[in-house]
């Protein structure tokens, strides 16, 4: 059977698994999530995958001086008004990984892709507001989601910052998405984005 391309936003199927998980399990997987039975495993997920989907991520002061370093070093331009492809990451750390091998300069950290939340974050706020009202409406899943997560692109020295405060699977506030950056010193750039192209599913 001939592959179709439908015009499906992955992010839009990601919060439809949460949907249905959460509808199948009336409720009991948010509850249960700490367990990590096949469920919450299942929902666990596809949380940390729904802001992977974004069009648009967040950048460290880090990462764009790495960035600008080695596009410079290579006599290359990065535009940030452009939309790349969701492939550009895996680009940026091979031109790091030459710029290592060649210049006789201090190396660079490579980047990487980090959630401004972490999963088990996100993940408590829901079992939360099951304890507190006993149901996780779907409403409020979709808020949570769009308003508490994201994806930014910091350098592996940066993770390590947060690794070293113990705040890879943690939060002191859960509603403030960029609180373990400020909490170690990592800045979040305001007016530079790295924009990425649409998701769309290959279904057959």
């Amino acid at each position: 059977m001939k592959a179709l391309k439908l015009n499906i936003n992955q992010q839009d199927q990601q919060f439809l698994m949460i949907e249905h998980i959460h509808l199948d399990m009336n409720s009991e997987v948010f509850r249960n999530l700490k367990l990590r039975g096949q469920n919450g495993y299942l929902c666990g997920n596809y949380i940390g995958s729904y802001p992977m989907y974004e069009n648009v991520y967040d950048i460290s002061s880090g990462s764009l001086n790495v960035i600008r370093t080695v596009y410079r070093y290579f006599d290359l331009d990065f535009d940030f008004s452009k939309v790349y492809d969701r492939t550009i990451k895996t680009t940026i750390n091979g031109l790091i990984t030459e710029y290592n091998k060649k210049s006789g300069l201090t190396k660079l950290p490579k980047l990487m892709y980090e959630h401004s939340n972490p999963n088990k974050v996100i993940e408590n706020i829901f079992n939360d507001e099951y304890n507190n009202k006993g149901m996780v409406s779907n409403e409020y899943i979709k808020h949570i989601l769009d308003t508490y997560t994201g994806i930014c692109l910091i350098t592996k020295d940066e993770n390590k910052r947060l690794s070293d405060a113990g705040l890879n699977e943690s939060s002191s506030n859960p509603f403030d998405t960029y609180s373990r950056y400020k909490e170690t010193g990592i800045e979040v750039l305001d007016d530079v984005k790295l924009f990425l192209k649409d998701n769309i599913t290959l279904t057959k």
